[in-house]
């Protein structure tokens, strides 16, 4: 986590320093008892369309590689960008700049896996004996874990960000919403270069 979110350093008082320990800790043995689980259902041959039945789109989605997003041609707003030359420029630049974020943002997802899999691999051997399907529901139970997973380590790295209370964490989503918005006016540019330095360096 202090990788990705090196905000998170800072991180000294016991409520933080739980809610990181419970967030590894808990999402690690989430994903090891839905991967187990779909090891008995592979065990009890069952019907998996019947159970999940967006197994053939999930193979669309969690089973390809992803791509950057463009800038398309849709989204050209003619005021701001009358010449065509003006804009073909401008759309170059912003397609580098959505290349560097997927580059960025793929880059973490492998080091969570990397992290993660060899755990789940060890405690769960059978895992490589999965029949093809399985290895989608595999794609997506990860996949899915880690998005969760990166949801609360960047609630955190925000709390920490925008000098929020420590226990703010724990408070009703909405409480937690209205105090970010009063912080934001302070350490918003603050916050938003070092990302930016972060991602596009």
């Amino acid at each position: 986590m202090h990788r990705h979110y090196p905000a998170t350093t800072t991180a000294t008082h016991p409520i933080q320093l739980q809610y990181i320990k419970e967030l590894n800790e808990g999402h690690l043995f989430g994903l090891f008892l839905q991967l187990r689980n779909h090891l008995r259902e592979q065990q009890a041959r069952i019907n998996l369309n019947e159970k999940y039945p967006k197994l053939q789109s999930w193979k669309q989605f969690y089973c390809k590689p992803s791509e950057p997003g463009t800038l398309d041609d849709k989204l050209r707003n003619i005021y701001l960008f009358p010449n065509d030359e003006d804009w073909r420029k401008h759309q170059q630049e912003e397609n580098h700049k959505l290349k560097q974020l997927h580059h960025w943002q793929q880059t973490r997802q492998q080091e969570y896996y990397d992290l993660v899999q060899p755990y789940l691999f060890e405690y769960l051997p059978q895992l490589n004996d999965l029949d093809p399907d399985y290895w989608t529901l595999y794609a997506v139970t990860i996949r899915d874990n880690y998005e969760e997973w990166l949801t609360c380590a960047e609630y955190l790295e925000t709390a920490i960000e925008y000098h929020l209370p420590p226990d703010s964490i724990t408070w009703e989503y909405n409480d937690f919403k209205k105090l970010l918005r009063q912080q934001r006016p302070l350490y918003s540019q603050q916050v938003q270069a070092k990302r930016h330095k972060t991602i596009y360096g």
